[in-house]
């Protein structure tokens, strides 16, 4: 049996990328009442060149103007985390001051 399943998520960080919500499509496979595999079938409401553009232009401003965040991109911890979201509020209190 296959079912599909379509999780949507909206945090800040969907919303700095302009992709929020960010809705992803799974097909599930069930063999004898259990998951058997999950196949990610992508997400078509996803505008993934603007999402590299502004992910981008966050790690040059924060690796120029703040390196002590450097590298928040890749950390997975919850204070790569935080460091998203202060990352974030730093380069948008940079472009309202412009």
């Amino acid at each position: 049996m296959r079912r599909f399943w379509s999780p949507s998520d909206q945090n800040p960080k969907y919303n700095f990328l302009e992709n929020n919500p960010l809705t992803t499509k799974f097909a599930l496979n069930f063999t004898n009442g259990k998951i058997s595999k999950i196949e990610d079938l992508g997400s078509e409401t996803a505008n993934w060149e603007l999402w590299q553009s502004k992910r981008d232009s966050l790690v040059n401003y924060i690796k120029r103007y703040h390196p002590e965040l450097d590298g928040f991109i890749n950390d997975m911890s919850m204070k790569g985390a935080q460091n998203y979201l202060s990352a974030i509020a730093r380069y948008q209190n940079q472009n309202r001051s412009n």
